[in-house]
């Protein structure tokens, strides 16, 4: 089940994704300090798989009692001249919120973290979005989670606005390569030695998130049947027709994708589109 980092304690949460990190990328892992970083770099979006049976907490699920206290604890910040996060009007009207996020200050504790599966996320900030990272614990691959949790963050770039996704990948990672092509992503260049310390080269790859129309046809290469890609966030199960040629078979290993210079990357990825490897 794919869920928002946000419906659980983030110091747990970083630790857990460095905990993976270090397993699955050895060298290139990034540290507790850099997850923590990304997870609060701005215009970021980020998720994590967990098992089916650990629903997270919202604010639905808090007492009366919980509730009064963090209104008070809000009202009392107030008058205190502190500058609170979440005003009176917006704790009462939160009932979707993270439970978290609203409650911390009162001293409401977050849910337990469940088993994190696997994580992933982008940046969007209003031209390309560009996949920072995705990542499937060993004792999870080949279960399609990369698959689920790649497609949701493709339908949810598409509903930001975004015209493109942008990533690298290692140019010996099979399956990686193979789960994007099966996805739509087309190769755009070459990377040499993008990879450090393994100095190893990278792909750079693109799918378009709004295809050119073509007389009264939309150009669409891929669709995904919302059903086959596991339990998503509610809500959302209806909107992941982008990923609807995925097969079901998808062998969902450990993915790495990192974007070093994030703020270069568009003109780098569009000024080697036509690279040839030399």
């Amino acid at each position: 089940m794919i869920a928002d980092i946000d419906a659980f304690d983030r110091d747990t949460v970083i630790g857990r994704i460095a905990q993976l990190e270090r397993k699955l990328f050895g060298r290139g892992a990034w540290s507790e300090k850099a997850v923590r970083e990304e997870l609060s770099a701005p215009a970021r979006t980020y998720i994590i798989d967990i098992p089916d049976e650990a629903v997270p907490m919202t604010m639905a699920d808090v007492s009366d009692a919980e509730l009064h206290n963090a209104i008070d604890t809000a009202v009392a910040a107030a008058d205190a001249g502190q500058s609170t996060p979440t005003p009176t009007e917006q704790v009462i009207a939160s009932t979707s919120q993270p439970a978290p996020a609203v409650l911390a200050r009162a001293g409401v504790r977050a849910p337990a973290l469940p088993t994190i599966r696997g994580y992933a996320g982008y940046w969007y900030d209003g031209d390309d979005a560009e996949l920072m990272t995705i990542g499937v614990g060993e004792a999870y691959q080949r279960q399609g989670i990369a698959r689920a949790m790649l497609c949701w963050l493709i339908d949810d770039a598409r509903k930001r606005g975004a015209q493109r996704m942008l990533l690298e990948v290692r140019v010996d990672n099979e399956p990686a390569l193979s789960l994007y092509r099966r996805l739509g992503f087309t190769r755009l260049g070459l990377r040499r030695r993008y990879y450090q310390p393994e100095n190893i080269d990278a792909y750079t790859m693109s799918l378009e998130l709004r295809p050119p129309i073509v007389g009264f046809q939309t150009m669409q290469s891929a669709h995904v049947n919302a059903d086959s890609i596991g339990n998503i966030m509610p809500g959302s199960r209806g909107n992941l027709d982008s990923c609807r040629a995925t097969e079901q078979a998808m062998a969902a290993t450990a993915i790495s994708v990192r974007t070093m210079n994030r703020k270069t990357n568009r003109l780098a990825i569009d000024q080697t589109q036509k690279e040839e490897e030399r």
